[in-house]
Protein backbone atom coordinates (compact mmCIF):
# COMPACT_ATOMS: atom_id res chain seq x y z
CA UNK A 1 0.00 0.00 0.00
CA UNK A 2 2.98 2.40 0.35
CA UNK A 3 2.85 2.92 -3.43
CA UNK A 4 -0.60 4.40 -2.96
CA UNK A 5 0.78 6.87 -0.45
CA UNK A 6 3.49 7.90 -2.88
CA UNK A 7 0.90 8.38 -5.62
CA UNK A 8 -1.33 10.75 -3.68
CA UNK A 9 -1.35 14.36 -4.79
CA UNK A 10 -2.80 16.92 -2.39
CA UNK A 11 -6.13 18.40 -3.34
CA UNK A 12 -6.31 22.04 -4.34
CA UNK A 13 -9.14 24.42 -3.54
CA UNK A 14 -9.73 26.15 -6.86
CA UNK A 15 -11.65 29.05 -8.34
CA UNK A 16 -11.87 31.45 -5.44
CA UNK A 17 -10.36 33.04 -2.39
CA UNK A 18 -11.56 32.00 1.03
CA UNK A 19 -12.46 35.08 3.02
CA UNK A 20 -13.82 35.50 6.51
CA UNK A 21 -17.07 37.47 6.40
CA UNK A 22 -15.75 39.51 9.26
CA UNK A 23 -15.07 43.21 9.42
CA UNK A 24 -15.43 46.46 7.54
CA UNK A 25 -13.78 49.74 8.52
CA UNK A 26 -16.14 52.01 6.57
CA UNK A 27 -19.20 50.97 8.53
CA UNK A 28 -22.35 52.92 9.19
CA UNK A 29 -23.32 53.21 12.86
CA UNK A 30 -25.69 50.80 14.52
CA UNK A 31 -29.38 51.70 14.62
CA UNK A 32 -30.48 54.72 16.66
CA UNK A 33 -33.69 53.23 18.10
CA UNK A 34 -33.69 53.30 21.87
CA UNK A 35 -35.69 51.37 24.44
CA UNK A 36 -35.15 49.89 27.85
CA UNK A 37 -33.38 46.53 27.73
CA UNK A 38 -36.15 45.09 29.89
CA UNK A 39 -38.65 45.86 27.13
CA UNK A 40 -36.89 43.77 24.47
CA UNK A 41 -39.27 40.88 23.67
CA UNK A 42 -38.13 37.28 23.74
CA UNK A 43 -38.69 35.80 20.27
CA UNK A 44 -41.83 33.69 20.15
CA UNK A 45 -41.31 30.97 17.54
CA UNK A 46 -44.18 28.76 18.64
CA UNK A 47 -46.38 29.64 15.67
CA UNK A 48 -43.75 29.46 12.98
CA UNK A 49 -43.81 26.69 10.42
CA UNK A 50 -41.14 25.61 7.95
CA UNK A 51 -42.71 27.68 5.17
CA UNK A 52 -43.07 30.86 7.24
CA UNK A 53 -42.18 34.03 5.31
CA UNK A 54 -38.78 35.66 5.62
CA UNK A 55 -40.49 38.73 7.07
CA UNK A 56 -42.04 36.82 9.96
CA UNK A 57 -38.85 34.86 10.70
CA UNK A 58 -36.77 38.04 10.66
CA UNK A 59 -39.13 39.86 12.99
CA UNK A 60 -39.02 37.00 15.48
CA UNK A 61 -35.25 36.50 15.35
CA UNK A 62 -33.76 39.99 15.07
CA UNK A 63 -34.08 40.86 18.80
CA UNK A 64 -31.53 38.11 19.55
CA UNK A 65 -28.94 39.35 17.04
CA UNK A 66 -26.21 41.78 18.13
CA UNK A 67 -23.99 44.24 16.29
CA UNK A 68 -20.32 44.22 17.38
CA UNK A 69 -17.61 46.83 17.17
CA UNK A 70 -14.21 45.41 17.95
CA UNK A 71 -12.01 48.50 17.64
CA UNK A 72 -10.62 50.70 14.87
CA UNK A 73 -13.94 50.69 13.08
CA UNK A 74 -14.10 46.91 12.70
CA UNK A 75 -17.56 45.37 12.95
CA UNK A 76 -19.13 41.95 13.22
CA UNK A 77 -22.21 40.17 14.48
CA UNK A 78 -23.25 37.86 17.32
CA UNK A 79 -26.32 35.98 18.52
CA UNK A 80 -27.66 35.75 22.07
CA UNK A 81 -27.11 32.25 23.41
CA UNK A 82 -28.27 32.53 27.03
CA UNK A 83 -30.57 35.01 28.70
CA UNK A 84 -27.96 35.71 31.40
CA UNK A 85 -25.80 37.65 28.96
CA UNK A 86 -23.87 35.11 26.87
CA UNK A 87 -23.52 35.51 23.10
CA UNK A 88 -21.86 33.41 20.40
CA UNK A 89 -19.71 34.91 17.63
CA UNK A 90 -16.62 34.00 15.60
CA UNK A 91 -13.13 33.86 17.06
CA UNK A 92 -11.78 35.76 14.06
CA UNK A 93 -14.23 38.60 14.77
CA UNK A 94 -12.90 39.31 18.28
CA UNK A 95 -9.28 38.44 17.52
CA UNK A 96 -7.14 39.18 20.56
CA UNK A 97 -9.56 41.69 22.09
CA UNK A 98 -10.66 41.39 25.71
CA UNK A 99 -13.60 43.76 25.35
CA UNK A 100 -15.93 44.62 22.46
CA UNK A 101 -18.85 46.99 22.06
CA UNK A 102 -22.17 45.13 21.80
CA UNK A 103 -25.35 46.73 20.48
CA UNK A 104 -28.44 44.64 21.07
CA UNK A 105 -31.88 44.92 19.55
CA UNK A 106 -32.75 47.85 21.82
CA UNK A 107 -30.22 49.99 19.94
CA UNK A 108 -28.13 50.63 23.04
CA UNK A 109 -24.41 49.91 23.09
CA UNK A 110 -22.81 48.24 26.08
CA UNK A 111 -19.45 46.72 26.90
CA UNK A 112 -19.03 43.02 26.22
CA UNK A 113 -16.38 40.77 27.73
CA UNK A 114 -14.66 38.17 25.57
CA UNK A 115 -15.14 35.14 27.82
CA UNK A 116 -13.09 32.66 25.78
CA UNK A 117 -12.32 31.63 22.21
CA UNK A 118 -11.76 28.43 20.26
CA UNK A 119 -9.76 29.65 17.25
CA UNK A 120 -9.39 26.13 15.85
CA UNK A 121 -13.16 26.09 15.30
CA UNK A 122 -13.68 29.87 14.83
CA UNK A 123 -16.05 30.16 17.80
CA UNK A 124 -15.98 32.72 20.61
CA UNK A 125 -18.23 33.52 23.57
CA UNK A 126 -19.03 37.05 24.78
CA UNK A 127 -20.84 38.23 27.89
CA UNK A 128 -22.67 41.43 28.72
CA UNK A 129 -23.67 42.21 32.30
CA UNK A 130 -27.42 41.80 31.85
CA UNK A 131 -30.13 39.27 32.51
CA UNK A 132 -33.39 38.51 30.76
CA UNK A 133 -32.01 38.85 27.26
CA UNK A 134 -34.04 37.53 24.30
CA UNK A 135 -32.30 34.29 23.40
CA UNK A 136 -32.35 32.71 19.97
CA UNK A 137 -33.60 29.17 19.49
CA UNK A 138 -30.87 26.85 18.23
CA UNK A 139 -31.45 23.56 16.43
CA UNK A 140 -29.14 20.57 16.20
CA UNK A 141 -31.10 19.16 13.25
CA UNK A 142 -29.23 19.12 9.96
CA UNK A 143 -31.16 21.16 7.36
CA UNK A 144 -32.19 19.78 4.00
CA UNK A 145 -30.47 21.00 0.86
CA UNK A 146 -32.80 23.50 -0.78
CA UNK A 147 -34.42 24.52 2.51
CA UNK A 148 -34.78 28.25 3.29
CA UNK A 149 -31.75 30.00 4.76
CA UNK A 150 -31.89 33.50 6.27
CA UNK A 151 -28.76 35.41 7.29
CA UNK A 152 -29.04 38.22 9.83
CA UNK A 153 -26.16 40.47 10.81
CA UNK A 154 -24.21 43.65 10.15
CA UNK A 155 -22.66 43.49 6.67
CA UNK A 156 -20.39 46.52 6.17
CA UNK A 157 -21.66 47.78 9.53
CA UNK A 158 -25.33 48.00 8.50
CA UNK A 159 -26.87 46.32 11.53
CA UNK A 160 -30.05 44.23 11.47
CA UNK A 161 -29.62 43.38 7.79
CA UNK A 162 -31.62 40.39 6.54
CA UNK A 163 -30.79 38.38 3.42
CA UNK A 164 -32.32 35.13 2.28
CA UNK A 165 -31.60 32.17 0.06
CA UNK A 166 -31.42 28.42 0.43
CA UNK A 167 -29.18 25.78 1.93
CA UNK A 168 -26.95 25.07 -1.06
CA UNK A 169 -25.02 22.09 0.33
CA UNK A 170 -24.00 20.36 3.55
CA UNK A 171 -20.77 18.99 5.01
CA UNK A 172 -18.53 21.42 3.18
CA UNK A 173 -14.87 21.67 4.20
CA UNK A 174 -12.72 24.80 3.92
CA UNK A 175 -8.99 24.04 4.08
CA UNK A 176 -6.64 26.48 5.78
CA UNK A 177 -5.86 29.31 3.41
CA UNK A 178 -2.55 31.00 2.76
CA UNK A 179 -3.02 33.25 5.78
CA UNK A 180 -2.60 30.23 8.05
CA UNK A 181 -6.19 29.94 9.21
CA UNK A 182 -7.68 26.70 10.42
CA UNK A 183 -9.51 23.95 8.58
CA UNK A 184 -13.26 24.16 9.08
CA UNK A 185 -15.43 21.15 8.27
CA UNK A 186 -19.08 20.05 8.25
CA UNK A 187 -20.07 23.55 7.16
CA UNK A 188 -23.46 24.57 5.82
CA UNK A 189 -23.20 26.25 2.42
CA UNK A 190 -25.75 28.92 1.47
CA UNK A 191 -26.43 31.44 -1.27
CA UNK A 192 -27.99 33.91 1.18
CA UNK A 193 -25.85 37.03 0.83
CA UNK A 194 -23.02 37.08 3.39
CA UNK A 195 -20.54 39.95 3.43
CA UNK A 196 -17.83 41.42 5.70
CA UNK A 197 -19.55 42.16 9.01
CA UNK A 198 -21.90 39.16 8.83
CA UNK A 199 -19.43 36.88 10.62
CA UNK A 200 -20.70 35.67 13.98
CA UNK A 201 -24.32 36.27 13.08
CA UNK A 202 -26.94 33.55 12.69
CA UNK A 203 -28.02 31.56 9.68
CA UNK A 204 -31.68 30.83 10.42
CA UNK A 205 -34.03 28.20 9.05
CA UNK A 206 -37.63 28.64 7.91
CA UNK A 207 -38.90 28.08 11.45
CA UNK A 208 -36.77 30.84 12.93
CA UNK A 209 -34.21 28.51 14.49
CA UNK A 210 -30.48 29.19 14.33
CA UNK A 211 -28.96 26.40 12.26
CA UNK A 212 -25.51 27.94 11.86
CA UNK A 213 -23.09 30.74 12.68
CA UNK A 214 -21.97 32.58 9.56
CA UNK A 215 -18.20 32.42 9.20
CA UNK A 216 -16.76 32.71 5.68
CA UNK A 217 -17.35 33.21 1.98
CA UNK A 218 -15.58 32.19 -1.20
CA UNK A 219 -15.22 35.13 -3.54
CA UNK A 220 -12.84 36.65 -6.05
CA UNK A 221 -13.65 40.13 -4.73
CA UNK A 222 -14.00 39.65 -0.97
CA UNK A 223 -17.74 40.33 -1.11
CA UNK A 224 -20.72 38.06 -1.60
CA UNK A 225 -20.65 35.81 -4.65
CA UNK A 226 -23.40 33.45 -3.57
CA UNK A 227 -21.11 31.00 -1.77
CA UNK A 228 -21.21 31.47 1.99
CA UNK A 229 -20.59 29.12 4.88
CA UNK A 230 -21.88 28.68 8.41
CA UNK A 231 -20.67 26.56 11.32
CA UNK A 232 -23.47 24.16 12.33
CA UNK A 233 -25.36 25.26 15.42
CA UNK A 234 -24.71 21.91 17.11
CA UNK A 235 -20.95 22.51 16.89
CA UNK A 236 -21.23 26.14 17.99
CA UNK A 237 -23.43 25.36 20.99
CA UNK A 238 -21.28 22.44 22.15
CA UNK A 239 -18.13 24.54 22.03
CA UNK A 240 -19.83 27.55 23.63
CA UNK A 241 -21.00 25.46 26.58
CA UNK A 242 -17.49 24.09 27.07
CA UNK A 243 -15.98 27.57 26.83
CA UNK A 244 -18.42 28.90 29.46
CA UNK A 245 -17.87 25.95 31.81
CA UNK A 246 -14.10 25.57 31.46
CA UNK A 247 -12.85 28.90 30.13
CA UNK A 248 -11.00 27.19 27.30
CA UNK A 249 -11.19 24.21 25.00
CA UNK A 250 -8.45 22.19 23.36
CA UNK A 251 -8.65 20.46 20.00
CA UNK A 252 -8.62 16.68 20.11
CA UNK A 253 -5.72 14.63 18.77
CA UNK A 254 -5.71 11.42 16.74
CA UNK A 255 -2.06 11.36 15.70
CA UNK A 256 -1.74 10.89 11.95
CA UNK A 257 -0.29 12.57 8.92
CA UNK A 258 -2.50 12.04 5.92
CA UNK A 259 -3.56 13.17 2.50
CA UNK A 260 -6.59 13.06 0.26
CA UNK A 261 -7.33 9.93 -1.74
CA UNK A 262 -7.33 11.16 -5.30
CA UNK A 263 -9.68 9.49 -7.84
CA UNK A 264 -6.75 8.72 -10.13
CA UNK A 265 -4.92 6.84 -7.41
CA UNK A 266 -8.06 4.93 -6.44
CA UNK A 267 -8.52 3.83 -10.04
CA UNK A 268 -4.84 3.02 -10.54
CA UNK A 269 -4.75 0.69 -7.58
CA UNK A 270 -8.24 -0.75 -8.19
CA UNK A 271 -9.49 0.32 -4.77
CA UNK A 272 -13.01 -0.30 -3.60
CA UNK A 273 -13.35 3.33 -2.41
CA UNK A 274 -13.19 6.53 -4.44
CA UNK A 275 -12.60 9.02 -1.65
CA UNK A 276 -11.26 9.22 1.87
CA UNK A 277 -8.10 10.09 3.78
CA UNK A 278 -4.93 8.09 3.21
CA UNK A 279 -2.75 7.60 6.30
CA UNK A 280 0.78 8.66 5.42
CA UNK A 281 2.32 8.29 8.90
CA UNK A 282 1.20 7.42 12.43
CA UNK A 283 2.56 9.20 15.50
CA UNK A 284 4.02 6.63 17.94
CA UNK A 285 2.00 6.10 21.14
CA UNK A 286 -0.83 8.27 19.83
CA UNK A 287 -4.53 7.32 19.81
CA UNK A 288 -4.10 6.35 16.14
CA UNK A 289 -1.22 4.07 17.06
CA UNK A 290 -3.22 2.48 19.86
CA UNK A 291 -6.13 1.91 17.46
CA UNK A 292 -3.84 0.02 15.10
CA UNK A 293 -3.92 2.49 12.22
CA UNK A 294 -1.10 1.91 9.74
CA UNK A 295 0.49 3.65 6.79
CA UNK A 296 -1.63 3.17 3.67
CA UNK A 297 -4.92 2.75 5.53
CA UNK A 298 -7.78 4.71 4.00
CA UNK A 299 -10.12 6.37 6.51
CA UNK A 300 -13.62 6.49 5.04
CA UNK A 301 -15.74 7.22 8.11
CA UNK A 302 -15.85 8.50 11.67
CA UNK A 303 -18.60 7.21 13.95
CA UNK A 304 -20.59 6.05 10.96
CA UNK A 305 -20.41 9.34 9.10
CA UNK A 306 -18.51 9.28 5.82
CA UNK A 307 -15.37 11.33 5.24
CA UNK A 308 -14.21 12.30 1.79
CA UNK A 309 -10.82 13.84 2.46
CA UNK A 310 -8.06 14.44 4.97
CA UNK A 311 -9.56 17.90 5.45
CA UNK A 312 -12.73 16.21 6.73
CA UNK A 313 -10.77 14.08 9.19
CA UNK A 314 -8.76 17.04 10.45
CA UNK A 315 -11.78 19.27 10.97
CA UNK A 316 -13.93 16.64 12.67
CA UNK A 317 -11.20 15.47 15.03
CA UNK A 318 -10.36 18.99 16.15
CA UNK A 319 -13.89 19.90 17.27
CA UNK A 320 -14.40 16.63 19.15
CA UNK A 321 -13.91 16.83 22.90
CA UNK A 322 -10.69 15.17 24.12
CA UNK A 323 -11.50 11.94 25.96
CA UNK A 324 -14.16 10.98 23.44
CA UNK A 325 -14.05 7.44 22.09
CA UNK A 326 -14.56 7.27 18.34
CA UNK A 327 -14.87 4.51 15.77
CA UNK A 328 -12.91 4.84 12.53
CA UNK A 329 -14.00 3.04 9.39
CA UNK A 330 -10.87 2.03 7.52
CA UNK A 331 -10.15 0.20 4.27
CA UNK A 332 -6.96 -1.88 4.34
CA UNK A 333 -5.95 -4.20 1.51
CA UNK A 334 -9.52 -4.20 0.23
CA UNK A 335 -11.00 -5.12 3.61
CA UNK A 336 -13.18 -2.75 5.63
CA UNK A 337 -12.26 -2.52 9.31
CA UNK A 338 -13.66 -0.66 12.29
CA UNK A 339 -11.04 0.61 14.74
CA UNK A 340 -11.89 2.20 18.07
CA UNK A 341 -9.76 4.69 19.97
CA UNK A 342 -10.02 7.45 22.56
CA UNK A 343 -8.87 10.90 21.49
CA UNK A 344 -6.49 12.92 23.64
CA UNK A 345 -5.69 16.64 23.79
CA UNK A 346 -3.58 17.92 20.95
CA UNK A 347 0.02 18.22 22.14
CA UNK A 348 1.67 21.62 22.04
CA UNK A 349 3.69 22.53 18.97
CA UNK A 350 1.81 20.24 16.64
CA UNK A 351 -0.85 20.93 14.04
CA UNK A 352 -1.55 17.26 13.33
CA UNK A 353 -5.10 16.01 13.83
Amino acid sequence: MSAIVAAIVAAVVAAGVVENADVDSAASPAGEDTADADEVPTPDLSGLEADTSVEVVAEATMPSVAHLETGQGATGSAVIFREDGYLITNAHVVGNANQVQVTLGDGQARSGEVVATAPFADIAVLRVDEDGLPTAEFTDEAPNVGAPAIAIGSPFGFDATVTSGVVSALNRTLPADQRGEVVLSDLIQTDAAINPGNSGGPLVDGEGRVMGINTAIISQTGTDAGIGFAIPASTAVSLAERLIDDGEVSPAFLGIQGDNLEPGAAEQFDLDVASGAVVVAVVPDSPADEAGLAEGDIITGIDGDGVESMFDVQGRIRITEPGTTITLTVVRDGEELELETTLTEQPEQTELP
